[in-house]
């Protein structure tokens, strides 16, 4: 089968290139012999990350100009939506309160729920793998989520309170269940590789030590004296050393540097 899927990919974020390996393995797992087109906001830099041994071509997820998109819509056999949690509203504090547009760009509920609706318009089955829903602020954005997953063949959420805001919402699919993240279907990390990586960061392989990602959020910097305060104590009570993990590439290790810096750690914590 050809499969076209669509997310949160290409935007430099290790969290979400995770969900679409794990959704790529678990979809070969099944189909030996699929194929992918994923939309990416850099179709480069996905195929550099995921190509590599596959059938899998990226291509520009931009809506300004769709063609390519229904285009790779004729040739598909299932657009997948997700996974991740990007259908929220959650920053409206910082982006004010507009459903379509934050910073003049489409908020992520009507950018991604129109290619879903692009796809059932043109009779393309649909799969919403392992979503997070929330929190959903505007009538708007409620009346499209049950629109868009009403629609589709398939929904399936990453936790259970996504579920029941799905179906508070009004979305009503044939099939609506909650699954376990694709993350966790990963094949793990050759052992060698993980302990070079820990001894490049500081840690000795086979030492005790927590990992944490820590990520500026809605502008917010008081969290991260909590987050410091606490591994603080974990590091001192339980003897562990403090690794931490940024996600997104650019976003992310000015926080974990932060947090890193800390007089208390003594040396403990490392940024990966």
């Amino acid at each position: 089968m050809k499969y076209l899927i669509s997310g949160y990919y290409g935007e430099k974020n290790a969290g979400d290139e995770a969900i679409l390996a794990g959704i790529v393995q678990e979809v070969e797992r099944r189909d030996p012999d699929a194929c992918f087109t994923v939309l990416s906001f850099d179709p480069a830099d996905t195929e550099r990350r995921h190509g590599l041994g596959r059938r899998l071509t990226a291509i520009s997820t931009s809506l300004r100009s769709p063609g390519s998109i229904r285009a790779a819509m004729r040739g598909a056999d299932l657009l997948i939506s997700g996974g991740g949690s990007f259908l929220h509203e959650a920053d409206f504090e910082l982006h004010g309160r507009s459903f379509l547009f934050r910073e003049g760009k489409l908020r992520p509920v009507p950018y991604f729920l129109s290619v879903v609706l692009m796809a059932r318009a043109r009779g393309l089955p649909v799969m919403w793998y392992a979503q997070g829903l929330g929190p959903l602020h505007t009538a708007a954005a409620r009346r499209l989520v049950a629109r868009a997953g009403s629609a589709s063949q398939a929904v399936t959420w990453r936790d259970a309170d996504s579920a029941r805001l799905a179906y508070a919402v009004g979305v009503r699919a044939p099939v609506q269940l909650v699954v376990p993240d694709p993350v966790y279907a990963l094949a793990p990390a050759d052992p060698a590789e993980a302990d070079e990586e820990l001894s490049r960061c500081g840690i000795e392989p086979g030492s005790r030590f927590i990992a944490v990602c820590p990520r500026p959020w809605l502008g917010r910097s008081e969290y991260l004296e909590s987050i410091g305060a606490a591994l603080e104590r974990v590091a001192s009570e339980s003897d562990l050393r403090v690794l931490l993990v940024p996600f997104h590439e650019v976003q992310d290790p000015p926080v974990c540097e932060t947090v890193a810096a800390r007089p208390g750690f003594a040396g403990r914590a490392r940024v990966l």
